[in-house]
């Protein structure tokens, strides 16, 4: 009881378009874990630029202040006030 030839070959034709589809779905697979690599590698790169970014501009800002203050540190401010005229003191 041998199954006839024509019965073996649509199995045969089946099962090679199925292991064409798996090949193609790990193909894409495979795309899609590269760029997923590559788009996370980006993203660290792009964090740690900012990161150096906002750091030197900090760092900076600090220069600055800390300059400033130490030129400033001997002198004083003063205020002088000057005297109010008072309403009363106007007279026709």
């Amino acid at each position: 009881m041998d199954q006839p030839s024509s019965d073996l070959a649509p199995d045969d034709a089946q099962r090679r378009l199925e292991q064409h589809a798996l090949r193609n779905v790990r193909e894409l697979v495979d795309r899609i874990e590269k760029t997923d690599k590559h788009d996370r590698r980006t993203q660290r790169r792009l964090l740690v630029a900012i990161l150096v970014g906002v750091a030197l501009v900090l760092g900076l800002l600090v220069w600055q202040v800390t300059r400033i203050s130490q030129s400033q540190a001997g002198k004083s401010v003063v205020i002088e006030s000057t005297p109010l005229a008072s309403p009363a003191a106007k007279t026709p």
